[in-house]
């Protein structure tokens, strides 16, 4: 959303610099003091259990609420939560070194303790607004677990009311999350999600070609691994057959084919030569409380694909909201039974033998709508906050 601005105008400030063509300053390892000290004896326990890494429970984000855990899972969730929620100390070199470049907003996408802090710093020391960009509703659902005997939870909001104090404007990825936000926090809130570059839709030309291949692209977590399978089940011996693109291959399926090794620029052409689309998000209410407002950033391309597609989640996610205003020719299911499974082979029968005309792409998905409305927020945030500062002064 930021590609056309000049490189000379966006300084990142970032702890990992892999594929980042603008300037960009690192965050030092001392601005988390916590993060050196207890490296050694995390490694130490990474060690003991013949792990490299250490996963979220279940795959899962420390936005999800989550019941019948054991001790190592609580213990990994604690460490987390005390390493994110310990102080920061910005060293004056980083700061001079920003300081040069004479920014005037941060915007970032937080999602954590830790970013709020390093974001609230900045912002005082330099006297510049925060633009906070917002994909999921983590400020209110983050730490929901009692982490640190409910002291982690309280981080987060004592950092995120900081966070809103410091920000004149939002900036939301999508309507729904925005017209919330706006009364929440009463703050002016702007939509700026993932668009497509494409003016018109594909055209769809039905075809009594077998098998038929159903395509998802997207992530296999927050559930959405469960929805595939009962997907991929509910069509053995109709013909249809699911093909998955996702960074990881799920877990082994008759009627499931994993594409891992396709590089993200060419999902819009394998969606647009599938037969059908599946769209997923979590039926869990625990992980619909966190994504209840999101908007994936496969919905433009959805739309733009323009085949016949099968929604699954629920009836109020934002996602699902928009594609079943926005698709000619759709199908959502808010279960998975099989009165469910029955429809979506229906469906996909009856939808697969009609045409589908391309038409103009929906104003709200188009890139450059997108980005001038972030661009838009950037400059009144700016705005802004120079007016409150002259009326303090």
């Amino acid at each position: 959303m930021l590609s056309e601005m000049p490189g000379d105008r966006l300084l990142q400030v970032v702890y990992d610099a892999e594929q980042i063509e603008s300037p960009f300053i690192r965050i030092p390892e001392s601005a988390a003091l916590l993060d050196v000290v207890m490296r050694a004896p995390v490694r130490l326990l990474r060690r003991a259990r013949g792990a490299s890494s250490i996963p979220a429970p279940g795959g899962l984000n420390d936005a999800i609420k989550v019941s019948g855990d054991g001790l190592r899972a609580r213990v990994w969730r604690s460490l987390r939560a005390a390493a994110d929620i310990a102080p920061v100390r910005l060293p004056r070199s980083f700061i001079d070194e920003i300081r040069r470049f004479e920014p005037e907003a941060i915007y970032t996408l937080l999602g954590n303790v830790r970013m709020m802090k390093l974001a609230i710093a900045l912002s005082k020391k330099l006297d510049i607004p925060i633009v906070p960009h917002f994909m999921d509703d983590w400020g209110g659902t983050l730490y929901p677990n009692g982490e640190l005997g409910g002291l982690a939870r309280r981080s987060v909001e004592r950092s995120f009311d900081r966070v809103i104090a410091r920000s004149p404007d939002l900036v939301c990825i999508g309507e729904r999350m925005a017209e919330e936000y706006q009364d929440r926090f009463d703050r002016r809130a702007f939509v700026a999600a993932f668009g497509a570059e494409e003016a018109v839709t594909s055209e769809f030309t039905a075809s009594a070609r077998a098998p038929r291949t159903l395509v998802y692209a997207g992530g296999l977590h927050l559930g959405r691994e469960a929805v595939l399978r009962w997907a991929a089940t509910a069509l053995k011996n109709t013909g249809w057959h699911l093909e998955v693109y996702s960074p990881s291959p799920g877990v082994s399926h008759p009627n499931i084919t994993y594409k891992t090794k396709v590089p993200v620029a060419d999902i819009p052409t394998v969606l647009a030569a599938a037969d059908a689309l599946l769209f997923v998000e979590s039926l869990d209410p625990a992980i619909a409380d966190y994504t209840r407002l999101s908007v994936s950033t496969k919905t433009a391309q959805y739309v733009v694909a323009n085949r016949p597609t099968v929604l699954v989640g629920p009836a109020r996610q934002a996602s699902i909201e928009l594609l079943e205003r926005s698709l000619p020719s759709r199908t959502s299911f808010a279960s998975l039974d099989g009165q469910s499974a029955a429809s979506l082979s229906t469906f996909l029968a009856e939808a697969s033998r009609r045409d589908i005309p391309s038409r103009p792409l929906p104003a709200e998905f188009a890139a450059k709508k997108m980005r001038a409305g972030l661009e838009e927020a950037l400059s009144i945030s700016i705005a802004d906050w120079r007016e409150r500062a002259g009326e303090k002064g």
